[in-house]
């Protein structure tokens, strides 16, 4: 059977959109989303929640990237500060792969011990879940690509996500791990969670997913690196870790700031957060919203990090954090009970097992 594909159909922006008459023809945006057949396209591997790709029912009251955002007045003093501010940040900082690949290639595979064995198999999945960045930045810019300086910083933060993968790669493929079959294009490709745009439902709990997860991002791979013997994987994770806790550390500035703009912004952020959290309804234990949700690999990264015994120091340290930066965002607004926050964000080995053999 031909199974249908999202595509775009277009139309001519007008001048209520601020663009002369002349201008018209050169600049398109989406007006609707139309379903053709497969066929007409490319076979692609199936994923979940089909119709959601396929329909215009989204949770952000807008067509995917027709969200309509505020963005800085030209001659605003906050007019693209936080990327520039973090743009500089990031690179004072950044890491060329060329130096991390030359080092992989003096590691000894033969001098890995019993834990570095574990924290690779841990990593391996966890890069598959940094390769969907692809699907993750799509996903993101479906709500916020109308937001100039979200969308420029996403897109630069996904490549430095894409970075990581690349780097574990390297690691995978020279060390023999199994999973380095899983880390070619092909199979990266059949990977992808895919373009979705609820996944990030709306675009508040979207930036409240990314602090969240940046999070336990962080304390994710500190733990791992703490684990490992072998020096150039040990450095190499804690090089992640830091470029993971300025990526949290933009998203809490980006909170900030749009709060202090709009006094509007936390009330619908707490609600959102609310949401995300399920929080009228008994918790279910599962593992965390994250913007790796829906990549299968992130189900087995979190197995493999509780067999292994690490994931209740990653967990502690991660909600521990999490409420912190919580309380920093909403303030005295935050009006959920932190026993209720901790029971939502801790999942159960039983409950993973029953959402891997679910998908």
């Amino acid at each position: 059977m031909d199974r249908p594909r999202l595509c775009c159909e277009s139309s001519h922006i007008t001048p209520s959109h601020g663009f002369p008459r002349a201008l018209e023809s050169c600049y398109r945006l989406p007006r609707r989303l139309v379903v053709t057949p497969a066929a007409a396209i490319h076979d692609f591997p199936k994923h979940g929640r089909e119709e959601a790709r396929l329909s215009q029912e989204t949770t952000f009251g807008a067509a995917p990237f027709r969200k309509l955002l505020p963005n800085a007045r030209p001659e605003a003093p906050d007019n693209w500060s936080l990327y520039d501010r973090f743009l500089d940040l990031c690179e004072a900082h950044r890491w060329k792969m060329a130096d991390v690949r030359s080092e992989i290639e003096t590691v000894d595979p033969a001098s890995l011990s019993a834990r570095d064995l574990q924290v690779i198999d841990c990593v391996a999945e966890v890069a598959v879940v940094e390769g969907n960045a692809p699907s993750i930045v799509v996903n993101q810019l479906a709500i916020m690509l109308y937001d100039a300086e979200f969308a420029s910083w996403a897109t630069y933060q996904a490549g430095e996500e894409q970075k990581h993968f690349h780097c574990v790669r390297h690691y995978c493929r020279r060390v023999g791990h199994p999973m380095a079959a899983e880390h070619g294009e092909a199979k990266l490709a059949e990977r992808q969670k895919g373009f979705d745009p609820n996944d990030f439902q709306d675009e508040f709990a979207l930036v409240l997913i990314n602090i969240l997860g940046e999070t336990l991002n962080i304390h994710l791979y500190q733990v791992l690196a703490g684990a490992a013997d072998e020096p150039v994987l040990k450095g190499l994770l804690q090089r992640i870790a830091r470029d993971e806790r300025r990526h949290q550390q933009w998203f809490v500035a980006y909170f900030l700031k749009r709060a202090g703009q709009d006094p509007a912004f936390v009330p619908s952020a707490l609600a959102s957060l609310k949401r995300m959290l399920r929080i009228d309804s008994a918790p279910d234990r599962g593992a965390q919203q994250h913007q790796g949700t829906g990549v299968e690999n992130y189900l087995q990264a979190t197995e493999k990090v509780m067999r292994y015994g690490y994931s209740l120091q990653i967990i502690t340290r991660t909600v521990d954090e999490q409420w912190r930066v919580l309380q920093e965002c909403f303030g005295a607004a935050l009006d959920i009970d932190r026993r209720q926050f901790v029971v939502r964000q801790m999942a159960r080995p039983d409950k993973i097992a029953a959402q891997i053999s679910a998908t």
